[in-house]
């Protein structure tokens, strides 16, 4: 007897082919296609007018701490995600040993939160260990670049030596060999924006012994549009690694660019590389407060950050070299709580209420709440977003920072967004593109062999949307609102969302490589 039969839906199988009409059953967490009409069971849902698509994989987010400590993960549920990549912008929490684990704590805690009280470890295969008691969705960890660099360097701003690169490629290949996907890093953060591209090419090779990947948040420090991405590119290239681009997009001083930009990538596929990225569909960006500020204070580690923001000297620098549209930079959120109440205020709004300057404010800021600050950046230009998110290298991801009072509603809709926005309404991508960019890809991007995909014994995380109404329901004023159109989700073939509403089914694994 079948677990569940879903009758007469629109079957779009993650693969990128042709929809077709039929029956897809699930038969202890596997997907069953044969032998469905001799098949029995008491739990049927009725599918026509309905989608049944693979689970969504969000290859980019910031759910770390998310998924250990709040087992509803709505957020993501209710938008069909079924699997998420965690450990990005090379800013997460293992390996690392006791002093330098809180001190990454500290840094990350405006975008991650804060572990489960008491929670610790320092391998990853500890720190994975910890998400085996049941979380809501299947998570992949990569290995992040910042943990290796200060365990073996601390936060030092200088090229390492040979026996610092040593320690770093040793954790990494550990780190893989306890089922990380690849290596992460955030070239605009320090400690990572420190490294040069020699030990990043290193550090690339390593992956590429384990199948892995290297996912970059690029150095948008460069000068020109093309270079971060020249680099990335080369790194792939002396390397041997596949490249996963975290979050491809324009900055907004090169605005009308986007078709150079994945022209650029075409190139280096045409050279036989192996490069893909990640993209939204926003214009507004997220990250903590402290990332418009100079890369250069987080020289040191972040708990020097309150104590150089006390001396007049470095709040003057920060503010020379710190320039921003301040009306459109809005506190989203603070680690631990929001005790004047700041989130969904900008930064000129709370300039104008102290009677100071907004650079001042930042400063101020950052010295009242460190790196636990996290807010809304400005817009790109929408003329650079399709050209992005159409391309056939682009998979689909939130890069969402779901806590705080004021949250991007990247994190709580993008997928369902993406459906709307660029299938029903604009006829940008079909809807078999679409799916595909958010399942089948992206599975195969990370080597998800059982997931991803609609096809007899695979894993059946599996989700069931109305064509006609899917919708990401919420916005920037209203970013926790839930989506439209997303009636069920099944993650490894139990049902985590019916009839729109999140159950009480926690069925997430940590996956290993």
């Amino acid at each position: 007897m079948l677990d569940w039969l879903i009758k007469g839906a629109q079957v779009i199988d993650g693969t990128g082919q042709a929809a077709w009409t039929g029956d897809v059953g699930i038969d202890d967490a596997r997907i069953v296609l044969d032998g469905l009409h001799d098949a029995s069971t008491e739990r049927v849902i009725d599918g026509p007018g309905l989608v049944v698509a693979p689970g969504f994989i969000d290859t980019h987010t910031h759910s770390d701490f998310e998924l250990l400590t709040d087992p509803d993960h709505s957020a993501k549920l209710l938008q069909g995600v079924t699997t998420e990549v965690i450990g990005l912008d090379g800013l997460s929490f293992a390996p690392l040993s006791p002093r330098q684990r809180e001190e990454m704590l500290e840094y990350v805690s405006g975008i991650d939160g804060l572990p489960p009280e008491g929670a610790r470890w320092s391998s990853v295969e500890e720190f994975l260990a910890l998400f085996d008691g049941g979380i809501a969705c299947n998570a992949a960890y990569m290995v992040p670049h910042g943990a290796l660099r200060i365990e073996a360097m601390g936060w030092k701003r200088r090229p390492c030596s040979a026996d610092e690169l040593v320690v770093m490629k040793r954790l990494l290949r550990e780190g893989l060999a306890q089922g990380a996907f690849g290596i992460s890093t955030g070239l605009t953060y320090a400690p990572c924006e420190f490294a040069e591209t020699t030990e990043l090419i290193a550090l690339a090779k390593v992956a590429a012994e384990y199948g892995g990947l290297y996912d970059p948040h690029e150095r948008f420090s460069k000068g020109d549009l093309l270079d971060c991405t020249t680099e990335t590119i080369a790194i792939g290239r002396e390397s041997g690694c596949a490249v996963l681009i975290s979050h491809l997009f324009v900055l907004p001083k090169f605005a009308g660019r986007a078709e150079e930009l994945v022209s650029l990538i075409d190139d280096a596929i045409a050279e036989g590389l192996d490069v893909q990225y990640d993209a939204h569909p926003y214009l507004e960006g997220n990250s903590w407060l402290a990332a418009i500020a100079p890369a250069w204070l987080g020289e040191g580690g972040p708990h020097t950050l309150k104590d150089k923001l006390c001396d007049a000297e470095v709040r003057s620098r920060v503010m020379a070299e710190t320039d921003w549209e301040w009306d459109k930079l809005v506190i989203s959120g603070i680690a631990g709580g929001d005790p004047e109440g700041l989130a969904g205020s900008s930064v000129a709004e709370i300039a104008q209420a102290r009677g100071m300057p907004p650079a001042e404010v930042l400063c101020d800021l950052l010295a009242e709440y460190g790196w636990g600050i996290a807010a809304i950046t400005g817009g790109r230009d929408p003329v650079d977003v399709p050209p992005i998110i159409t391309h056939p290298a682009c998979m689909i991801c939130s890069d969402g920072i779901l806590i705080g009072e004021h949250p991007h509603p990247r994190g709580f809709g993008v997928f369902p967004r993406i459906l709307r926005e660029y299938w029903r309404e604009s006829g940008r991508l079909s809807l078999e593109e679409a799916v595909h960019k958010m399942s089948g890809l992206p599975a195969q991007r990370l080597g998800l062999g059982d997931r991803g995909v609609i096809a007899e014994g695979k894993q059946a995380d599996l989700v069931l949307f109305d064509p006609q109404t899917v919708s990401e329901g919420n916005s920037m004023q209203e970013p926790k609102a839930p989506p439209l159109g997303i009636e069920y989700v099944f993650v490894n073939g139990q049902l985590a969302v019916d009839g729109g509403k999140r159950t009480n089914v926690v069925a997430g694994e940590m996956l290993r490589h």
